[in-house]
């Protein structure tokens, strides 16, 4: 993945929190994304002033610490390791960030990038049932996001996974509960992944 590659992913999630353009009588924003042409509308995070007035919530959450207990179950097998970037244990910890994770996808980088879904587990399945399939060749994510507990990668996590990963961290974290989020319809991830597949994840 050329280096220009991950900061042009890098570069639009920060645009997506940093310029939100909210959208007429809806809580929204509108993603610009590394494809172009196809754009996707993000809760737009906002807190209420002490005049009633409504502004954007520049600082993501606080979010429970990680259950390394759990999570060093995973780290027994030599293909995963603990993320260098704490905010990615969110993806775990943080109660909304769950939300919002089983709601859908987000934004193209997330579907090209990451996948369609999320592997989001509770910790009961890590141990009992994916125990294998996490150590396995074949089928294996890049990365897995356990319930309550926090975020492990696989070695085999690229760079640009890496950088879209820390990107859907910092989304979640901005994002209000009661915001009202458009994910992407079928077609749209399908679009997406079809745009994606022409250099996109090299």
């Amino acid at each position: 993945m050329a280096v220009d590659s991950v900061r042009s992913i890098r570069h639009s999630t920060s645009a997506a929190i940093e310029k939100a353009m909210p959208c007429a009588g809806d809580r929204t924003l509108i993603l610009g994304t590394r494809t172009g042409r196809l754009r996707t509308g993000l809760p737009y995070s906002r807190k209420t002033s002490a005049r009633g007035r409504t502004t954007a919530c520049d600082c993501p959450r606080r979010f429970p610490k990680p259950d390394t207990t759990v999570l060093a179950l995973i780290a027994h097998f030599s293909k995963w390791q603990f993320p260098d970037v704490d905010l990615l244990h969110a993806l775990g910890t943080d109660a909304v960030s769950r939300k919002i994770l089983k709601g859908g996808v987000l934004y193209p980088c997330q579907a090209i990038f990451l996948g369609q879904t999320v592997p989001l587990f509770p910790p009961a399945a890590v141990v009992s049932k994916f125990t294998k399939r996490l150590n396995g060749k074949d089928g294996t994510p890049s990365f897995v996001a356990v319930e309550r507990s926090g975020v492990m990668l696989n070695e085999k996590m690229t760079r640009a996974e890496h950088a879209t990963l820390i990107g859907l961290a910092q989304v979640t974290l901005r994002t209000d509960e009661s915001a009202r989020l458009r994910y992407l319809k079928g077609t749209e991830v399908t679009d997406a992944l079809c745009k994606g597949a022409h250099g996109a994840k090299k």
